[in-house]
């Protein structure tokens, strides 16, 4: 789910209500680290980095975690090679890849019209004020953007097994 191999366990979830954040704590499991079939012991560990996720709705998702350092063959510190962000990045590749198909989407006039009613209506604004701010003659017109939307469902139930599976990580640690 989080893009991050076996080699990673989460540790703590931390939920910010007032800057609408959640922060994902991983922690590099293995005592030792294998690159092109050789077995490096654990070194050290950097200082630790936040890489932004992917969002759920309104919460900025982030990953948090130290990265294990070995001691390369030239005798140098070196950082572990990670599966789920771009070296020397501050955000994943999931990330990443749900901005670009964001981007390559195509945008007209009527889709951020229609956006901008769906949206308005979605966060309480009254029909009439919609109906005024497009220009529609008739309430009728107005109305289409009144049916209960798939989208809005999903969103309701994504945020409740969001919860349900926040609250069940939270008992794991409690335990």
């Amino acid at each position: 789910m989080l893009g991050i191999t076996k080699d990673f366990a989460v540790t703590k979830i931390e939920k910010n209500e007032l800057e609408k954040t959640i922060n994902i704590h991983i922690e590099y499991l293995p005592k030792t680290y294998s690159k092109n079939g050789k077995e490096y012991a654990i070194y050290d560990r950097t200082p630790v980095r936040k890489w932004q996720h992917l969002n759920w709705f309104e919460y900025k998702c982030y990953l948090i975690g130290s990265l294990p350092r070995y001691i390369a063959e030239d005798g140098k510190p070196k950082v572990i090679d990670i599966n789920f962000a771009p070296p020397q990045k501050g955000y994943t590749h999931l990330f990443a890849r749900e901005i670009i198909y964001a981007l390559k989407k195509p945008v007209t006039l009527h889709w951020l019209r229609h956006s901008y009613a769906t949206h308005l209506l979605e966060t309480g604004t009254d029909l009439r004020y919609i109906q005024v701010l497009l220009g529609h003659n008739s309430s009728r017109t107005t109305e289409i953007y009144t049916p209960i939307s798939k989208k809005k469902i999903l969103k309701v139930r994504l945020m409740i097994y969001r919860d349900l599976w926040l609250y069940l990580k939270l008992l794991t640690f409690i335990k």
